[in-house]
């Protein structure tokens, strides 16, 4: 869903309910909030594209002292790049590896995906637009990570360079009552972003569409890390992890 008519008609079924939402906006760095949960959001595949459609969420309560110990470890790598799933680099393996074990050693943090044949939902769109199987799909995800009567922060990507996409934002703010503030960053500026993009893209390639080994030997050492930090041979046998939960739709 990259196209400029896609991204609109996302924007236009969601329009509306940001109106009687209070949540703030920022586009950028802040200052952010210890109290609620904080929850980072990403995606991985496209309705009608793609065999699977993936949404994430990576769950925290206190992002500045997550954000604090992975640029420690940036540092201690020496290694400032983005590491989201879809890159390729083999340097970034010794430092991503270590930003797992942090995080999934840590108690605060938790992340749930949910995988979904992209198929299944497609004939969907096209009786109210292409937004409705993306709102299903995070609405699921929501509903079964989460309480949606908890205080939560929603960071979200920034997926245009024409200003804010609110869309996520319109359609967030009626499902949370206490959505107390939203943020859009965009992808490279942010480690939490990252991590969830990361998290997001190696269930969603295991599950769906499993990397070559040969062609991108780092995303497949990633995943086998991954599963071996979880103690799990199949990301499948996580659909009730309370720490890491896989959700197949």
């Amino acid at each position: 869903m990259t196209s400029e008519s896609s991204t609109w008609s996302r924007r236009a079924f969601l329009y509306g309910a940001a109106g009687a939402c209070t949540a703030s906006i920022a586009l950028g760095r802040h200052h952010l909030p210890t109290s609620p949960l904080n929850g980072y959001v990403a995606e991985s595949g496209t309705f009608g594209n793609d065999f699977n459609f993936s949404t994430g969420i990576l769950l925290v309560t206190n992002p500045e002292a997550h954000l604090k110990r992975i640029h420690q470890l940036r540092k201690q790598h020496n290694y400032f790049n983005n590491f989201r799933f879809g890159v390729n680099d083999r340097f970034r393996f010794p430092f991503v590896r270590d930003v797992i074990t942090a995080e999934l050693n840590d108690p605060s943090t938790r992340f749930a995906v949910r995988v979904q044949r992209a198929f299944d939902s497609v004939f969907r769109a096209t009786k109210v637009g292409d937004s409705y199987p993306y709102q299903l799909a995070y609405q699921d995800l929501f509903q079964r990570s989460l309480s949606l009567q908890q205080k939560v922060v929603v960071h979200d990507i920034n997926r245009t360079s024409r200003g804010a996409d609110h869309y996520f934002l319109d359609f967030a703010a009626p499902l949370f009552p206490n959505l107390v503030g939203f943020y859009l960053l965009h992808q490279w500026e942010n480690d939490l972003i990252q991590l969830a993009s990361f998290f997001t893209g190696c269930v969603h390639a295991d599950l769906g569409n499993p990397v070559d080994p040969d062609a991108t030997k780092t995303k497949h050492r990633l995943v086998i890390e991954l599963k071996n930090q979880l103690g799990v041979s199949s990301f499948t046998s996580l659909a009730n992890g309370q720490k890491f939960q896989v959700i197949q739709a």
